[in-house]
């Protein structure tokens, strides 16, 4: 007995020394394999100029070798982490990924925390394929990344589509759980789903401080940017066009799935926005607070349609379209509302301002040209605003006010709206019990 326990003992100590020996062994011909790597092609990434040597990686330039490609910029990628390069870029070129190759869950390209990748001008381009979800550049349960000046094309007009999917996730950028991300100076194409993807991981860690700039986002299926939970992104100085496919066919989409789900810290500001499979330039719905969205020119509507709180549209150009503020049946029966939402300062052609369940509202200064202001909400501020008809036909009204079935009483403060043109009636205001007009500005809890 006493010497079996030595043999094992004997077999144990053996076992680790020959797997540590390989261990060595494959470490020390992976430094040989770099070595001669080096000796024949240069070094990995050029320290001076901070590009990828394609060569030494097996990255094609030419559209061509997908998967070696991939894998080559992948671990070009991870040979920056390791070896603290903060800053990459591409040999300018055309590269060929596959977007649904995955590594650890993760597809396509990976970026890792500490790194920026310049694309350096580069068009990288999705393989045609037929998987149902993919993703050209994954940035997920990392921080401090940047991604820069390039070109990405899906392969929305080549991929194979069946009956048993919608296709709609095929995304040019998923980011899920990250800190700290910049997205800027890149143009986003034909994506089967989403031009721009954020979202939580399965542990419910949120992405935060997120920036999306000057970037051109057009001919993707579903949306060009779409956000289900997120504390602090910025949106700004795009342009953000011909989305059409499949529903919900917006620029940009705020939209939790899940309960635990929240978006938070939104500043939608100065993008261009036109060309829509849908009525919708931007949607905002469900679990969405504090949200922003100011000196933006939409072709199209904004609709926020039960969401939290605290949401402001300002200062914004909008044609052939209209603001819109909707409570459903649904969400007021759980004893929901949106809340404390300002309409200022917007520029409306040809649309109108549609405020429906809302509580807590103001609509200040804001100018409607062919359209008309109708609110059905409480506690509600409507002053200075002015609506214009330019149209032959007349209509029946600038401003309507009605009142809810709902609410004991809620206050309405009124002053200096002011109408224009073939209009019958400047305001039409259905006061009884519940809706009370007021003199007294304060009585309105608008913060």
């Amino acid at each position: 007995m006493k010497n079996r326990k030595v043999i094992i003992c004997l077999v144990f100590i053996i076992s680790i020394i020959l797997i540590y020996g390989i261990f060595i062994y494959i470490h020390h011909m992976d430094e040989i394999i770099t070595d001669i790597k080096i000796a024949r092609y240069g070094e990995p990434i050029n320290l001076e100029t901070s590009t990828i040597n394609n060569e030494f990686f097996g990255i094609s330039d030419d559209f061509s070798n997908a998967r070696k490609t991939t894998e080559g910029i992948n671990e070009a990628i991870k040979y920056a982490s390791r070896n603290n390069i903060e800053y990459i870029k591409l040999e300018k070129g055309n590269y060929m990924i596959m977007p649904n190759k995955s590594e650890n869950g993760k597809k396509g390209i990976i970026l890792y925390s500490n790194i920026t990748l310049d694309f350096n001008g580069s068009t990288i381009k999705a393989e045609t394929n037929n998987a149902s979800n993919y993703s050209m550049i994954t940035i997920s349960d990392v921080e401090n990344v940047n991604l820069i000046n390039g070109i990405m094309v899906g392969d929305k007009n080549t991929h194979e589509y069946d009956e048993n999917s919608t296709h709609e996730w095929g995304m040019g950028i998923t980011i899920k759980s990250a800190k700290n991300i910049v997205i800027k100076n890149l143009h986003i194409s034909d994506m089967t789903g989403d031009g721009i993807y954020v979202s939580k991981n399965t542990e419910n860690i949120n992405s935060t401080n997120i920036q999306i700039s000057n970037c051109n986002i057009y001919n993707c299926r579903r949306q060009g940017i779409t956000i289900i939970s997120a504390d602090g992104v910025i949106i700004k100085e795009n342009e953000i066009h011909d989305i059409n496919g499949t529903n919900p066919q917006a620029a940009i989409d705020l939209e939790s799935n899940l309960e635990e789900e929240r978006i938070e810290n939104i500043e939608i500001c100065n993008n261009n926005m036109y060309n829509f499979g849908n009525i919708y330039a931007i949607k905002v719905q469900k679990n969405v607070y504090s949200t922003d969205i100011h000196d933006n020119k939409i072709y199209s509507s904004i609709i926020v349609l039960d969401a939290k709180e605290k949401i402001t549209i300002r200062n914004n150009e909008i044609y052939n379209g209209d603001i819109i503020l909707h409570n459903s049946l649904a969400y007021r029966n759980q004893g929901r509302f949106i809340e404390k939402a300002i309409l200022e300062n917007n520029n409306i052609y040809s649309g109108n301002i549609q405020a429906n369940r809302v509580y807590n509202l103001k609509v200040t200064q804001n100018h409607i040209t062919n359209g008309m202001i109708t609110i059905i909400s409480t506690n509600t501020i409507l002053e200075d605003n002015m609506v214009v008809n330019e149209k032959q036909e007349e209509q029946e009204y600038a401003y309507k006010i009605e009142p809810l079935n709902y609410k004991d009483v809620f206050y309405v403060y009124k002053d200096n709206n002011q109408s224009s043109g073939k209009i019958k009636q400047n305001e039409i205001i259905e006061e009884n019990g519940i809706l009370m007009l007021t003199d007294d500005i304060t009585k309105i809890p608008i913060e």
